[in-house]
Formats: structure tokens, C-alpha cells, sequence
């Protein structure tokens, strides 16, 4: 026997109870400006006191509707976090997440605008406050390129949060990652799956910290199952290290390859002596757009950057503001792409 569907809750209902208009409680519900903190608050008790649940089909139309008019555009925020104004646009590695996103928003019907937070007179607040007034309640973090973790504060009460990669440390919010740890592990086993064994690898101590030390964790894991013979320390910083201890450790161990996330490996490999790849291999593990003929691990930074445009969409669309009780990560991995840096199969194998 079929349960019967208890009554709906409409927005009136919330009304006559809160003693407001009905559009208070619709820009309440859809955390609009226009209403206080206090009433909003009390609204919200209200319409779940009361058992509200929104109609999905509705939210669905106004999404048609909105798709359909491109000139009504729903704004979101790119919070660049960075020292440079223009680095999500100048840098070939970083161009990727931003176009991903920026692209996919319009498809939703959504605009993503850019907001820079190292602005002369930009604070946490006033960011908070020109965000607010401007209806945008969907905001994403843009981690800096240079700091390893960051601090973000923002009046999250009012907005619905995404970032990506794990560059903000607090708080804690929704994101969309590579699959640090996977993606090494592909790059390693398909190195050794030609025939590769002395493998080498710059270490980036930045990206580590990032990714919670899933560079490290990779590295060691696959180490374990190797030989003691194949196991080359790695370098922690190549700008730390130098060209000339690069050159010294490259004389030492003898890498076949060396792995890494820099532009300029091939330039350390060759000033060290070494011709890239006829002698060492050089191996990328985040290409993009700045490494297209590389062989390496392809990271769909444009995918990830469509995802975070996705999801932060979606926050939105559930009105699921604040900061999450349980954020959750979406990881995408990457795939292994050959390239002119390096010999397949491996020079001496068949």
C-alpha cells in the first residue's frame, strides 16, 4: 500500500507564521540581500519547524529559464588569491582551471566574475560585503601560486563555498583536487613498465604540503616494492637545490629518468651534461598547456575546473550556504600521455 504524500509547505505558509511578505521568505530561503540577519534566522527555523522542502521541478524550470536567457546571467565569484593580478590569465599552467570554469558557467547560465583579493584596500570584509550586495553567492577559492597553505575568512554564513588542489587550510571547505597520489603511482609503474629502474624525482616541497604529503606517500610506497639498487633519493626543491648539486646528484645515482613538475627540468638535465631524452628521460607531472609535447601525466586542469564551476553551482541551486558540517573532496585523476622527453621503449630494450 502507497504512503500518501503529506501536504506541502508553501512559501505563504512561512509567511503568515513569520509575519513577513512572501518574497522576504523567498529571498530569505534563497539567502537574498535585502533581509536581516536576525530575520532570516528566524525564517529558516520556521520553514523547518514547518517541514518546507522545496520543489525540485521548479528549481529545475528556473534553471531552463535561466539558460535561456543569456542576458541574465547569474554572477559568481573567482576570488584570485594570488600576488598577481593577472596570473590566472598569464599563466599557461594555471589558464586551464580558470577557462574550465569560466566556460562551464556560462554553459549553466551562470557568470563568473574575478575579484582579486591583494587589491590596494581589499579586505576579507569589504570582499565579503561587495560580494553580498551584489547577490553573488557562489564564490570560488583560487589558491595563491606561491604559499603552500592559506587562511581564508569570509562571512560564510551568506555564501556557498568551493576551492580546489588543497591549498587552503582553513577552513574546510568543498573541493575538487587532482589525484595527487594516483597520478604518481601511474607515472611510476609506467615508467617501470618500460623497462625504467633508476628512477629519479624533484620532490616539490610546495605541491607535497598540498596535497597532505601524497607526493612523499607515493614515492615511498613505490619504493617499497622495488629493489634497494633502484631507489634514488629524491630532491626536496630544485630551486633550493641548485644546478650544481643537481649535477652532482645526477652524476651520483644515474637517473634513467627524472620526474618532476618544473618547466625547467630539461634545462637542469642538459646543463648538468646530460641530453634529454637520448641519455635521461624527463618526465612532467602536471602538464598542461605549458608541457603539451612532454611525456607525462596529462592532469585535466580544464576538468577540474569545470568541476568546481559544477559543484559550486549546484551549492547554490540547494541553497547548501555556510561552511559544510562534512566537506567533501572530488578527485580527478590523470592519464599518462607519451612525448618527445622520453624514449619508449627504453634505449637498450627491444
Amino acid at each position: 500500500m502507497s504512503r500518501p504524500l503529506p501536504e506541502s509547505v508553501s512559501l505563504g505558509d512561512i509567511a503568515r507564521v513569520a509575519g513577513v511578505s512572501r518574497m522576504t521568505v523567498s529571498c530569505a530561503l534563497r539567502n537574498q540581500p535585502g533581509v536581516g540577519a536576525a530575520t532570516r534566522r528566524r525564517i529558516l527555523q520556521i520553514a523547518r519547524k514547518l517541514g518546507y522542502t522545496p520543489d525540485a521541478r521548479t528549481a529545475s524550470r528556473m534553471n531552463e529559464v535561466r539558460l535561456a536567457k543569456a542576458k541574465e546571467l547569474v554572477p559568481l565569484a573567482w576570488i584570485n588569491t594570488d600576488e598577481n593580478e593577472k596570473t590566472w590569465h598569464q599563466e599557461k599552467y594555471l589558464t586551464p582551471y580558470y577557462n574550465g570554469a569560466y566556460s562551464r558557467s556560462r554553459e549553466l547560465g551562470y557568470d563568473l566574475q574575478e575579484f582579486w583579493l591583494k587589491q590596494s584596500g581589499m579586505t576579507m570584509r569589504r570582499l565579503s560585503n561587495i560580494l553580498f550586495h551584489r547577490g553573488i553567492q557562489g564564490v570560488i577559492i583560487a589558491p595563491p601560486t606561491q604559499a603552500s597553505l592559506i587562511h581564508f575568512r569570509l562571512d560564510w554564513r551568506h555564501f556557498a563555498a568551493v576551492s580546489f588542489q588543497k591549498a587552503l587550510a582553513r577552513p574546510s571547505l568543498f573541493r575538487v583536487t587532482p589525484d595527487y597520489y594516483q597520478n604518481i603511482l601511474t607515472a611510476l609503474r609506467t615508467l617501470q613498465h618500460h623497462h625504467y629502474r633508476r628512477i629519479g624525482m624533484v620532490l616539490p616541497i610546495q605541491s607535497d604540503r598540498r596535497s597532505h604529503h601524497a607526493y612523499a606517500a607515493a614515492l615511498s610506497y613505490f619504493y617499497d616494492q622495488v629493489s634497494q639498487l633502484e631507489r634514488i633519493p629524491p630532491i626536496h626543491g630544485l630551486d633550493e637545490f641548485g644546478p650544481v648539486r643537481f649535477r652532482q646528484w645526477m652524476v651520483k645515482h644515474r637517473p634513467d629518468v627524472v620526474l618532476s613538475q618544473r618547466r625547467d627540468l630539461i634545462d637542469f638535465i642538459e646543463k648538468a651534461g646530460f641530453k634529454v631524452p637520448d641519455q635521461v628521460g624527463a618526465v612532467h607531472l602536471a602538464m598542461e598547456d605549458d608541457c603539451t609535447d612532454w611525456a607525462g601525466i596529462w592532469a585535466h586542469k580544464r576538468e577540474i575546473g569545470m568541476a568546481t564551476a559544477e559543484l559550486v553551482i549546484s551549492l547554490v541551486q540547494n541553497r547548501q550556504f555556510g561552511l559544510p558540517p562534512v566537506p567533501r573532496d572530488i578527485t580527478i585523476p590523470g592519464v599518462w600521455r607519451p612525448g618527445r622527453t622520453l624514449l619508449i621503449p627504453k634505449p637498450g630494450k627491444s
